[in-house]
């Protein structure tokens, strides 16, 4: 969401313009990253687009200084029209990167992640919302830390068999870094799209129990793009009922759009 700024570095003209794709993709569950977060608590902007896009159920991981906004502070969200439990926040190695942009000194900030499960028609679904370091951004490459990636895949656990999406923005192309330490299968959704500046950031990976039914990826006043998925869900069996809802043998399922920014 880079912390509510536009990709040119102006602030938006209002608040409800910012967030006006989102609230246009009508998706049931959102991950954002670099979110800007508010010292005393308040959620301010995100409240206003959870409660425009009909998202109403928030959860928050504040991960440092924001770096646009002194005083204030950034990290990720998720939000979701029904409710989460189960949250988790993991913050990953602080790689202790520095350099120059633009003339200035830089340095890694802390990343993380942010993980909750929300029931959807009675079956369990757990969302990831993930940011890594932007490791180009110190003339290094993602590959120069499998340490981190092992972190990642440690935080996210082995695959159990809930449906999961895991959102976020991996800051490299390849996904293998991370999909190659699961245990388990994760796919990717949106595959080599262009997320950021011309590359394949940001991504959603799903699990098998989620079948990929379509993807998109819309520019945003973000120097991120939202990468949208929407996916059929396994539907609770009803025994009592007759043969036809599993005839042939192939579950019943249901939609759902997921979708992260970053």
């Amino acid at each position: 969401m880079h912390e509510g700024v536009c990709a040119d570095g102006r602030l938006p003209e209002t608040q409800e313009s910012f967030w006006a794709e989102l609230v246009a993709a009508r998706v049931d569950v959102a991950a954002l990253q670099e979110v800007r977060l508010r010292a005393d608590g308040d959620l301010d902007d995100l409240t206003l687009a959870a409660k425009s896009a009909g998202m109403p159920h928030v959860s928050v991981f504040s991960l440092s200084a924001s770096s646009v906004r002194e005083g204030e502070l950034a990290g990720l969200a998720l939000l979701s029209r029904e409710p989460f439990r189960d949250e988790q926040r993991e913050k990953l190695p602080n790689l202790g990167l520095s350099g120059e942009a633009d003339g200035s000194s830089i340095e890694s900030y802390d990343k993380g992640l942010l993980s909750a499960v929300l029931d959807h028609n009675g079956l369990p679904l757990r969302v990831v919302s993930l940011h890594v370091p932007p490791f180009h951004r110190f003339g290094r490459a993602a590959d120069e830390f499998p340490f981190l990636w092992e972190a990642v895949a440690k935080s996210i656990g082995p695959l159990d068999g809930t449906p999961l999406l895991v959102c976020g923005d991996f800051n490299t192309d390849d996904r293998e870094l991370l999909t190659d330490q699961i245990d388990g299968e994760l796919r990717s959704a949106i595959a080599g799209q262009e997320t950021h500046r011309g590359r394949s950031f940001d991504d959603i990976l799903h699990s098998d129990a989620l079948d990929l039914v379509h993807r998109e990826v819309i520019p945003t006043q973000s120097d991120h793009a939202i990468c949208v998925a929407e996916f059929d869900f396994p539907r609770p069996v009803d025994h009592t009922a007759t043969e036809a809802a599993t005839s042939g043998g192939h579950d019943a399922r249901e939609h759902l759009r997921g979708q992260p920014l970053a």
